[in-house]
């Protein structure tokens, strides 16, 4: 039993040693920053106009899309119908497939990034913008790993589908998003 006991104990010192020194041994290191990438996108204002008006910043130096801003109204939405196929890849854009154990007990296969809109089709009209597109997972898109739920809170497609309604409640106003 001592020696048990002995040897436990040998091995709770010697790993707290260890887990002290690692610790002791550990910084940041900041020699991976890259001074060309911490530029910040500014915004200004869009003047108010009574006509539906649309800004895209053109794409960084990493082919990357920056900001978007515009203003409309009810009438001003685009009635046509989205192509669902994206051509365009924005910058970052790797897509993987991975397996998932859903509640049923099955094992399902889903995409994990979406080319995701910084200003949704549904007020922009844009489809296969360049400057409008960027990577980003499905859940965060869509609200879920297949299809969409509307009712997640944590997507785009939340905020995008309650600025959809309340632009088609208040007709008389504009949208500036």
């Amino acid at each position: 039993m001592f020696k048990l006991l002995k040897k436990t104990l040998s091995v709770s010192v010697l790993s707290g040693a260890f887990g002290i020194l690692s610790v002791d041994n550990i910084f940041a290191d900041k020699s991976y920053r890259d001074a060309s990438l911490t530029t910040t996108a500014t915004q200004h204002p869009i003047r108010f106009s009574k006509s539906k008006q649309l800004l895209l910043k053109d794409n960084d130096g990493q082919h990357r899309a920056t900001d978007a801003h515009i203003q409309l109204s009810y009438t001003e939405k685009p009635t046509a119908k989205r192509v669902q196929r994206l051509e365009y890849d924005p910058a970052g854009w790797h897509n993987y497939r991975f397996k998932y154990e859903k509640s049923n007990g099955k094992i399902s296969k889903e995409w994990l990034f979406n080319r995701g809109h910084l200003v949704g089709y549904q007020f922009s009209g844009l489809n296969d913008e360049a400057k409008n597109l960027v990577p980003e997972t499905a859940y965060l898109n869509a609200g879920a790993l297949k299809n969409t739920n509307f009712s997640n809170k944590t997507s785009m497609l939340y905020y995008e589908k309650h600025l959809a309604n309340w632009l088609k409640k208040n007709k008389s106003y504009r949208l500036d998003y």
